[in-house]
């Protein structure tokens, strides 16, 4: 894979040199140090450009890019990635800068072009850093990078580690909702397209959505819908027996996508209990702000009649019908269904 790196930040260029670059990297191969002759120059740009050309994604072997600084177009430093030692799990990252150009941000600034050069365009899966003990300024450098720090290495120095996820993870949208959202239904990223989501104005109520900028997907969140249902014969009461709670509860459970909710009441009172029922009246409806799922919900109370079936319980519970003088007190947790109870002794009081 041949090909030529130029990357632009604020006030670097970062490029891939060619032989049209040789008394440049002879002047500044060594940056402080003594210049290289022209022979030994051509020989590095070759060396690199061989380099280069076996890149390919997720794998590399050695990539030295050319530090430019964009006011002064002078080459200032070297940056890349090192994978030639064989004990190494993943590619070194690497920078070197002339003195004059230290303290100035410019190992930060081409580091994080690197970074985003590995991890997006040449798709590694983590590569690793490090700092001799001596120079806290490099250890900076990696702590800005968002870097994980692993402790000492076999030098004493310190070593960092980033892997694609980490870094990728770090650089998503972290996307606002409201705090009554609950935690399922918080998305980053549109479920259709996988593109990352915001938050704005979309129609004329000048209430914030959540919408895809890329293929128009609205998250139109609203209150879930469920039935408690009061079904009775002359025997009393159809009642549920959960597990671990004090108390009973009444056949109960959310209405389907496109159900209607009366349907909904004798579905549940058949899955719950086995017992047929017919409909008698609604008996109302409440509002429960929950903040687990599904999440906030109107509860529509119904009284049914119970018209056959063989009684028997579900996962939800036992089943049993209590005489209504002998109702035991339902769970404290099921406000629907003692909003139902109270409304069905309510009609009954006339």
């Amino acid at each position: 894979m041949s090909f030529t790196i130029l990357l632009e930040t604020p006030r670097l260029i970062l490029r891939t040199v060619t032989l049209a670059d040789r008394d440049a990297v002879a002047a500044s191969w060594n940056l402080d140090g003594t210049a290289l002759s022209p022979g030994e120059a051509t020989r590095k740009i070759e060396g690199m450009l061989a380099n280069h050309a076996q890149i390919q994604p997720g794998k590399i072997r050695h990539l030295c890019l050319a530090i430019i600084h964009k006011e002064t177009n002078a080459l200032i430093g070297w940056c890349g990635l090192d994978h030639t030692h064989p004990e190494d799990a993943d590619p070194a990252l690497f920078y070197l800068l002339q003195k004059s150009a230290w303290g100035k941000g410019f190992a930060t600034e081409a580091a994080r072009a690197l970074l985003e050069l590995a991890f997006n365009h040449l798709r590694l899966a983590s590569i690793h850093g490090g700092a001799a003990p001596d120079n806290p300024a490099s250890k900076r450098v990696m702590e800005k990078l968002g870097m994980e720090a692993m402790g000492l290495d076999a030098e004493g120095g310190f070593a960092f580690t980033l892997t694609r996820d980490r870094y990728l993870d770090a650089r998503r949208p972290k996307l606002s909702h409201p705090e009554n959202v609950i935690a399922p239904l918080r998305f980053q990223f549109c479920p259709m397209c996988a593109a990352p989501l915001v938050r704005e104005v979309v129609f004329d109520d000048g209430i914030p959505r959540i919408r895809c900028p890329q293929c128009g997907w609205i998250q139109l969140s609203s209150n879930a819908v469920s039935v408690v249902v009061v079904a009775h014969n002359a025997q009393g009461i159809a009642a549920i027996l959960p597990p671990g709670e004090e108390g009973v509860g009444l056949p109960a459970g959310l209405v389907e996508y496109g159900e209607d909710p009366a349907d909904a009441a004798l579905r549940e009172v058949l899955e719950e209990t086995g017992l047929e029922a017919k409909v008698v009246t609604c008996l109302g409806w409440i509002f429960v702000n929950r903040t687990t799922w599904p999440g906030p919900m109107i509860q529509i109370l119904y009284e049914a009649e119970i018209t056959g079936g063989e009684l028997r319980g579900s996962d939800e519970g036992a089943a049993q019908i209590f005489p209504l003088d002998e109702f035991p007190p339902i769970s404290p947790p099921r406000t629907g269904s003692q909003s139902a109870l109270q409304a069905y002794l309510a009609k009954l009081a006339g």
